[in-house]
Order: structure tokens, then sequence, then C-alpha cells
């Protein structure tokens, strides 16, 4: 199944970002180095950027609102226990438009949680969470080296 690119855009601190995403880029690529991506133009998102894309301007709890709903994410409790393609939950979409800000995979953002113990934020949660853990304000870290079903990355662009 061909999955296509998920982007959007908005602005932080002044400057337009664009975030992307296609799980199939996703595996394919997990083992990209940074230098590849700044020759494409792409970054991983920072853990500021990827906040203001779940929650919005509104403060979210979830991206699609303040209350839980199983329907709207890949969580523990749906069930489905492995990933599902980014598109699947249409009507969970962020106020700027981001497919799978609260499930699925966690997000390795470009931030990092303690660079001496080489830590990176994740944020999101995945298909193995509660709904704790997919609330947009929800923190935490995994080793820089870390793979895993339940672990990806979301790509940021600068705009002109």
């Amino acid at each position: 199944m061909k999955e296509l690119p998920v982007r959007t855009r908005w602005e932080v601190n002044g400057s337009q970002c664009c975030i992307q995403f296609t799980r199939q880029w996703n595996f394919r690529c997990c083992r990209i180095s940074s230098l590849s991506l700044t020759a494409m133009g792409k970054r991983l998102a920072s853990e500021q950027e990827w906040e203001k894309a779940a929650r919005g301007t509104d403060g979210l709890e979830y991206p699609w609102g303040n209350d839980f709903d199983t329907t709207k994410c890949n969580s523990a409790e749906s069930g489905i226990d492995a990933t599902t393609p980014v598109t699947t939950y249409t009507k969970s979409i962020s106020p700027f438009g981001c497919f799978d800000m609260a499930g699925n995979v966690w997000e390795r953002c470009a931030s990092w949680h303690d660079q001496s113990f080489n830590q990176r934020v994740i944020r999101g949660g995945s298909w193995t969470n509660t709904p704790e853990d997919l609330r947009t304000t929800n923190r935490h870290w995994s080793y820089a080296y870390n793979r895993g079903t339940n672990l990806g990355f979301r790509l940021a662009q600068d705009t002109p």
C-alpha cells in the first residue's frame, strides 16, 4: 500500500516550519544520518515544534480535543497490537493538520533529554501505551541508538 506524505505548516518564533512524516519512509530510513537529512533540507522536529503541531494554539490535551477517545488513535486500548498506516485515524488530525500525533509510535525529537547520557526526547506515545502517555504534554526519553516497532520520528523542514 502506498502512503502519501503528510505535511503541515506553522510558525515558531517567527519562522515558518513544515513537518512531514510517512510510516514507510520511517522504516526504510531509520539509520539515515543527520548529514543526509541536512542535505535533503530536512531535520528532526524540535520538542517545541512537535508540541505546537500536536496541541495547537489552544493547548489541547490530545490532538483532537481534551477527552481521550479510543477510536481516534492507535493505543493499547484500541487492541490492534501493531502499528497502523499514518492516515488511518482521519478524525484525530491535530489543529495544524498532522496525523498520528497521539499513539502509533513514539516520535523522537531533535531535543535532548540528557545529552551526557545520549538520551533524546520522545513524544506522542505508541500503540503499546495508555491514554496518559498519549497526552500532548507527556514527555519521555529514549537512548538515541534505540530502535523498535514503537519508536519513529517526524521530520521538519524550514520554509523560506
